[in-house]
């Protein structure tokens, strides 16, 4: 979440605003390339949204603290700290920023723009 899909950090880029689920859609974005809007079809976003609708944020929350735990019981075992400590520390940046993320999605959720057209879920 953190980097970018060519490896590079996103830097300030990860944030609350989840810009991505727009310019993904738009495929004058990314002229001459795949884009999700260039992929998917209306009903394909529409079955997207009530799954993701139907997942609440505490049962993501959990799964990114379980996945901490589990990732930091390993590197301590090995007792690699430097990576413990800076595994940790990302995660750190990441919860909250993936519980603002999820709040913006949901409001916005039931209007999503696909094209000229706008989905009502």
């Amino acid at each position: 979440m953190m980097f970018r899909a060519q490896g590079g950090r996103k830097g300030t880029r990860f944030n609350a605003d989840a810009s991505e689920t727009g310019t993904m859609l738009d495929p004058k974005v990314l002229k001459g390339s795949s884009t999700a809007a260039t992929v998917y079809q209306h009903g394909d976003l529409a079955i997207a949204a009530e799954t993701f609708k139907q997942v609440p944020y505490n049962v993501i929350a959990s799964t990114i603290n379980a996945v901490m735990n589990e990732v930091s019981d390993e590197l301590g075992k090995k007792h690699i700290n430097a990576l413990l400590k800076q595994w940790q520390s990302e995660v750190s940046m990441i919860e909250p920023i993936m519980q603002q993320r999820y709040v913006k999605i949901m409001k916005h959720i039931d209007n999503v723009i696909f094209g000229n057209k706008t989905a009502k879920f």
